[in-house]
């Protein structure tokens, strides 16, 4: 089942492949800087996933995510972080405890992120325990 998905990165490049991606597999994708993540949402309550990378500079994610699952409970939203493994863990534990439903640490590919994507939208994709990383390098 397809559905609305949010994109939050600052990466024009990463934006536009996964929008691609994304909307190949019959998904409306909204795409968002960073800083725009929580008003580009607030105009559909469709929205099925969020990515969300931690990695932004233009956000405070955790408060966002916490926001965002505020408004909308359904919402299933996908942390992605790098920076090396110590600090992508930090901050996706933090993402999962404002209310990421999963993390995922860099590096990772954009096929992998559409099938996490195409699992939430169905609803097949369980969330992570606390401090457990989808994957992680």
């Amino acid at each position: 089942m397809a559905g609305v998905v949010l994109i939050g990165d600052a990466d024009s490049w990463f934006c536009r492949m996964a929008r691609h991606i994304l909307a190949e597999e019959g998904h409306a994708v909204l795409v968002a800087g960073s800083d725009q993540a929580h008003s580009a949402i607030g105009l559909d309550g469709r929205t099925a996933v969020a990515i969300a990378d931690l990695d932004s500079p233009d956000d405070d994610w955790p408060k966002t995510i916490a926001s965002l699952r505020t408004a909308f409970p359904s919402l299933r939203v996908v942390a992605t972080a790098g920076g090396g493994a110590e600090d992508a863990r930090a901050r996706l534990d933090e993402a999962w405890e404002a209310g990421a439903a999963l993390g995922l640490a860099k590096p990772y590919s954009l096929l992998e992120l559409e099938g996490i994507v195409v699992e939430l939208c169905r609803g097949d994709r369980e969330t992570k325990e606390a401090g457990e990383v989808c994957r992680s390098h």
